[in-house]
């Protein structure tokens, strides 16, 4: 892996790592949301510092490059990132749902009620 590659992911991981922690400390972030930025940022910090690693697990898996295969596990942990996001925002759909179902029959039997008086 190229000098220019190595340091283009070390000052990402660490850009991200001072981030994470800013958001942590002012309270836009809570810690479980923020384990996977701080792994993501922990990988590149090792892929950074080790590229023989990276640069052998690309040939065991037949990838041309070891920058491709840097690309290709970027790529598959923003997919799983945002698989992952999708399932939380359909679990707060639902939860939305539901809170305003409920809301909407305490209503409709407040005013059967207010009627019947």
């Amino acid at each position: 892996m190229s000098v220019p590659v190595r340091i283009l992911l070390l000052a990402g991981a660490v850009w991200t790592f001072i981030y994470v922690f800013r958001c942590i400390r002012k309270d836009k972030m809570k810690d479980d949301e923020s384990f996977y930025w701080i792994i993501s940022a922990g990988v590149l910090v090792l892929l950074a510092v080790f590229p023989e690693i990276i640069t052998e697990l690309a040939g065991l898996l037949g990838v041309e490059s070891a920058v491709n295969l840097v690309f290709l596990i970027v790529i598959f942990m923003l997919i799983l990132k945002v698989f992952f996001m999708d399932r939380k925002l359909a679990a707060l759909r639902h939860q939305t749902t539901e809170v305003i179902e409920k809301t909407a029959i305490e209503k409709l039997n407040e005013e059967k009620k207010n009627k019947e008086d």
